[in-house]
């Protein structure tokens, strides 16, 4: 409600920067802490619960933000100045569970104990799920940097993209709740086939159609990030030791902000210079090959090795 102009802006969100980043890892860690670790369903259960409650949350504030600002953008920023107050309330209220704590060695030595259990484990499951948590976010958050643009292009009123915002978000998590039971039912495989397929299918089909169809596709990125926030996530976390659960959460988010840093001004620009099209077919080709690189070797080892990729049930 305060700045007026674009330095103020910069400093307003590098203390949201500052904010996200005490969160990070922390939220899941303690969610895993908190569940009995005999069952592996209670914490897949409460991941995809903690998915269906953001998702829900971001329809809600797409519609009622859009609602807002036919009013005036003040409005919109009181509302969101109210509301970004909850959480603190929420965060007194939680009590911490037990966890094992790192030593006091020294930092350096423990970041380097996390890294070798993320990049150097003799299990290579550990690296693959780490990677493809990254490559699948990203496949998903780049494009819904696009989506306005090809909305936009493809003659969609704007009184319709808080909707579809609503639409696409409710989705991650409707499909996440669904997660646990097709693993139990089909395994993990066709869930990851889905999972790298549902954002090559989008790439390529938005740019090969237009009007309400390409729109419709656009739901499949969302589709897939539901998969990828419970699967993955989940596959990850219980491979992570509780000492330093909440450190490898937050390098795998860190690694995903890069990636989209170095990845999304290219993006921008092949937009700019070769149209919203083009880009689409590029990203769909990229990931068509990251799915041979990246997905297709943690399918292969979980052929070999699929009793001891589902913990106890």
């Amino acid at each position: 409600m305060f700045v007026q102009d674009f330095h103020e802006l910069i400093l307003y969100e590098l203390v949201l920067g500052v904010g996200a980043s005490l969160v990070s890892g922390a939220d899941i860690s303690i969610l895993y802490d908190s569940v009995d670790k005999t069952y592996r369903r209670q914490s897949t259960q409460s991941l995809a619960n903690m998915q269906l409650c953001s998702g829900s949350g971001e329809s809600i504030a797409a519609i009622l933000g859009g609602l807002l600002v036919t009013f005036s953008f003040h409005h919109a920023l009181i509302a969101n100045a109210v509301a970004a107050w909850i959480p603190v309330f929420v965060a007194l209220a939680l009590v911490e569970p037990t966890y094992q704590k790192m030593s006091n060695v020294s930092h350096l030595k423990n970041l380097q104990q996390v890294m070798r259990h993320l990049f150097l484990n003799p299990d290579r499951m550990v690296l693959l799920i780490f990677l493809n948590l990254v490559i699948w976010g990203l496949s998903t958050f780049i494009a819904v940097w696009i989506f306005q643009k090809y909305w936009e292009e493809n003659g969609i009123p704007l009184i319709y993209f808080g909707v579809l915002w609503a639409l696409y978000n409710i989705s991650v998590g409707l499909v996440g709740k669904q997660v646990h039971r097709l693993e139990h039912k089909w395994g993990p495989i066709p869930l990851l086939i889905f999972l790298g397929l549902a954002p090559i299918t989008g790439y390529l089909g938005m740019a090969l159609t237009t009007g309400y169809i390409g729109v419709a596709l656009g739901i499949l990125f969302y589709f897939s990030r539901g998969v990828n926030h419970v699967l993955l996530k989940d596959a990850l976390n219980w491979r992570t030791p509780s000492s330093f659960r909440a450190t490898a959460n937050s390098i795998q988010s860190f690694f995903f902000r890069l990636g989209f840093a170095l990845v999304g001004p290219g993006v921008g620009l092949l937009i700019d210079s070769h149209g919203i099209r083009f880009t689409l077919l590029t990203l769909g080709s990229v990931f068509a090959i990251l799915y041979l690189v990246a997905l297709t070797p943690l399918i292969s080892l979980i052929r070999k090795t699929a009793p001891s990729y589902i913990p106890d049930q």
